[in-house]
C-alpha cells in the first residue's frame, strides 16, 4: 500500500506540541513528574496530529522496539505502551494497517514478544557460520569493470532484501532504492556523477533515505548512517553470488546541491526522498586482487588515543 506523503505544517498544533514537549521534558528531568503524567500523553497527543505519514510508521517501530529494553522500569513499560497504541490508532485513522511493522507491534502489545532463550549450559559461540560470513566479506571488493549483460531484475530485489536486513538507529527503516536499467538514465548518472566508468553497469541502485522518518538533531548524520549499513549489506550480497558492486557516494555535500538536484529530477524523486549514493551492480569484467587489510591490532586504538603503527 503506497503512503500519502504529507509535511508538518507550523500549525497551532506545532506550537501546542512544541509547549507540552518543552515543559514534560523539563520537569521530568528534574523528577517532577513521570512518564505517565498528563504532558506525557498531551505531547505525544498533539504529536500525532502533526506526523507525516512515514514518520509515524517510523515511530511505531522506535516505540516497539525499545518497548523490552532492559533499563524499562514497569512504569516505563506502561507508559511506552499507551504510546504504541496511540501510535497504532492513528495509523488506522490514516488506513494504513497492514504494513509488517504494525502486526508486530500489535503481537509485543499483546505481551507475545519473543525473547530469544537463554543460555543456560554455557554460550559456544558458532564458529562455522563466522567462517561462512567471513569467507564472503573478505572475497567483497569494488569492481569497476564489467559486462553490459543483464541478468534479472527479481535478485536485484533479492540482494535487497538482504540490505533492509541492516541494523538501523530506533527501527526507522527509512531507506529506499531506485533500481535504475534503462541505459540512457544511467548515461546520464555517469555524467552527473562524472564518474565514466558507471555507464557500463548495466544496473544501477540509487540508495536515498525518507527524511520524513527523522525530525531534530537526529536528521543530520542518523539517515546517513542507517544507508551505509543497508549498502554494505547490498555489496555483501551481491558479492556473495558473483555479482560486482562498485559503491559511490553522491551525497548533497559530496556532490554539489546542482548535481544531487539533477538526479532527483532525472528519478522524478519527490522531495522527501534524498539520495545517498550509487551502487553500480553487474557481471564481473575484469577482477583486480583487493587492496590488502592490515591485521586486526592496526585498527585497534589503544586507551591512549594511539595505535600499534
Amino acid at each position: 500500500m503506497l503512503i500519502t506523503m504529507t509535511k508538518i505544517k507550523f500549525s497551532k498544533n506545532y506550537f501546542v506540541y512544541l509547549f507540552f514537549s518543552v515543559s514534560s521534558r523539563l520537569l521530568y528531568k528534574f523528577g517532577i513528574i513521570n512518564k505517565n503524567n498528563f504532558l506525557f500523553q498531551k505531547k505525544r497527543q498533539f504529536l500525532l496530529k502533526i506526523v507525516p505519514d512515514q514518520k509515524l510508521l517510523a515511530q511505531v517501530g522506535a516505540v516497539g522496539h525499545g518497548l523490552y529494553h532492559p533499563k524499562r522500569t514497569k512504569e516505563d513499560i506502561k507508559s511506552v505502551k499507551n504510546h504504541l497504541r496511540s501510535l497504532l490508532k492513528e495509523c488506522e485513522k490514516r488506513g494504513f494497517t497492514n504494513h509488517k511493522r504494525i502486526k508486530w507491534a500489535r503481537k509485543i502489545l499483546d505481551n507475545k514478544y519473543d525473547h530469544y532463550p537463554l543460555y543456560s549450559r554455557g554460550f559456544t559461540p558458532n564458529l562455522n557460520d563466522l567462517k561462512l560470513f567471513e569467507k564472503i566479506v573478505r572475497k567483497r571488493k569494488t569492481i569497476r569493470h564489467v559486462t553490459k549483460k543483464k541478468f534479472n531484475t527479481d535478485l536485484i530485489k533479492r540482494l535487497l532484501s538482504s540490505a533492509v536486513e541492516a541494523p538501523c538507529s530506533c527501527d526507522r527503516q527509512s531507506w529506499r532504492f531506485v533500481i535504475v536499467d534503462k541505459k540512457k538514465e544511467i548515461e546520464k548518472l555517469a555524467s552527473i556523477k562524472r564518474q565514466r566508468f558507471i555507464k557500463d553497469f548495466p544496473y544501477v541502485v540509487v540508495a536515498c533515505f525518507n527524511k520524513t522518518a527523522y525530525l531534530g538533531t537526529d536528521s543530520r548524520m542518523t539517515p546517513y548512517l542507517d544507508c551505509g549499513a543497508a549498502i554494505m549489506n547490498l555489496c555483501n550480497a551481491a558479492s556473495s553470488v558473483g555479482i560486482a558492486s562498485s559503491w559511490l557516494n553522491f551525497t548533497e555535500n559530496d556532490v554539489g546541491k546542482k548535481k544531487h538536484g539533477k538526479v532527483k529530477k532525472l528519478l522524478n524523486l519527490n522531495d522527501e526522498l534524498v539520495p545517498v549514493s550509487l551502487i553500480g551492480l553487474g557481471i564481473p569484467k575484469k577482477k583486480l586482487p583487493k587492496p590488502a587489510r592490515e591485521n586486526v591490532e592496526f585498527y585497534i586504538v589503544e586507551k591512549n588515543g594511539k595505535n600499534k603503527v
